[in-house]
């Protein structure tokens, strides 16, 4: 269903399918719950898709865009204030 628009590679088909594997989708912009609102009920330019895919299908494209992200090298970037917080400052004496 996706690659009718964003191509079978998701990069994009034509001028209102956007490309998927871009900075702009990753996980710190759209949510997996984003994503799935997006494909069920569609958004300015992509029409809903609720009746053309299932559930499992969803979570399979959510697992795909992942993927191809981290395989393009577009993970999002963690948040160092994040890691400093999690670990435990080394005591001073």
């Amino acid at each position: 269903v996706c690659s009718n628009c964003h191509g079978s590679d998701a990069m994009g088909k034509h001028t209102q399918a956007p490309r998927l594997i871009d900075e702009e989708y990753l996980a710190e912009n759209f949510s997996d719950a984003d994503i799935r609102e997006i494909v069920l009920n569609g958004s300015d330019k992509m029409p809903p898709q609720k009746k053309n895919v299932t559930s499992e299908e969803i979570t399979g494209i959510i697992k795909y865009l992942r993927y191809s992200q981290k395989a393009a090298g577009l993970e999002a970037e963690e948040d160092d204030e994040e890691e400093n917080e999690a670990e435990p400052s080394p005591k001073k004496n």
